[in-house]
């Protein structure tokens, strides 16, 4: 997985000595078949247990589209569609900054993924990630659980991504250059979508 480090001088001029932050782009996808929603179960040694979409970091060679369905199957042995771009999350740590770009997804073979035979989390990197389980969880299974997004917690999940952040769009008074390319998941024939951008969050674990 690439990652970048920026050095960044400490208040006062201080120049002997300086911080480093690696930053990473990483992708993901919101699969969803009959209600459900995909989701992986974390079990840090010391942190704490939650389920979160699959999605990890962006190879140097891959699309965010690629790198997205990729994380899914390592993740949970599942081959999906990748649809249009929901959401852009902002993630850190004392040590990290991720930009995340979660897509909307269906499986494949759906009636075999929502019976549960075609999950595994037997993937090296699922193991080395300490991913314990994939499952399938309805609006009420997830509810009163730790899940990332966080707007994955709730029944209407959708309606609660919609207004979770801010859309992702230009600054006031900038608008698109004409003969701009649209931004992802646009229609050539229909007006640019703006894509919500999740508040900033402290990497769980």
């Amino acid at each position: 997985m690439p990652r970048f480090s920026s050095k960044h001088q400490r208040p006062g001029g201080d120049t002997a000595s300086h911080t480093m932050l690696q930053h990473r782009i990483g992708a993901g996808a919101i699969v969803e078949h009959q209600g459900r929603v995909l989701l992986v179960n974390y079990q840090p040694p010391g942190g704490t247990d939650f389920w979160v979409a699959p999605g990890g970091g962006v190879n140097a060679d891959e699309t965010l589209e690629a790198a997205a369905a990729r994380e899914v199957w390592e993740e949970t042995g599942l081959r999906v569609r990748i649809g249009p771009l929901l959401c852009i999350e902002d993630l850190f740590d004392d040590r990290l900054r991720i930009v995340k770009f979660w897509f909307h997804a269906q499986p494949l073979d759906a009636e075999a993924a929502l019976a549960g035979g075609a999950l595994s989390v037997a993937h090296p990197e699922a193991q080395a990630e300490r991913i314990v389980q994939a499952a399938w969880l309805s609006a009420e299974e997830r509810t009163g659980r730790t899940v990332f997004p966080p707007p994955l917690a709730h029944a209407d999940w959708r309606a609660a991504l919609a207004g979770a952040g801010a859309p992702s769009s230009e600054p006031p008074g900038v608008a698109q250059a004409s003969g701009a390319p649209p931004r992802v998941g646009d229609a050539p024939d229909q007006p640019p979508r703006a894509v919500p951008r999740l508040p900033l969050r402290r990497m769980n674990g």
